[in-house]
Parts: structure tokens; sequence; C-alpha cells
């Protein structure tokens, strides 16, 4: 049955009350994960950019060979 609540409703009311307690810790998780989120952009970068070269190096011996 649906009482008009969302799914993740207990989870809502205990993050609102840890908000209560603990105004700015929300604030410090969320400014976390985006430190962390920029950080794997960055490392996922990279290694898109090492895949290009290899890329550009594997070509280069094929036209060779």
């Amino acid at each position: 049955m649906d009482f008009g609540y969302p799914y993740d409703y207990p989870y809502t009311i205990s993050v609102r009350r840890e908000e209560q307690r603990h105004p700015g810790a929300m604030q410090e998780i969320i400014t976390k994960h985006m430190s962390i989120a920029e950080d794997i952009q960055r490392r996922i970068s990279s290694i898109d950019d090492r895949f290009e070269r290899i890329e550009k190096m594997i070509q280069e011996r094929m036209r060779r060979g």
C-alpha cells in the first residue's frame, strides 16, 4: 500500500534529525564527497590521456611495420 510517503521515508527522517543535531555535518560530508569525486575525475582524465598516447604509439608502429 502507498500512503503517500517516499520509499526512503525513514532514511529521510533520520537525515533531517542528524542535520538538526549537527548543522554543519551534512555540508562537510557533501564537500568531502565532492572533493573525492573531483579527484576521481582527474584520475580518469589522466588515464584517458595515457590511453590516447598508447593508441598513437600503436598506430605509429603499425604504419612503420
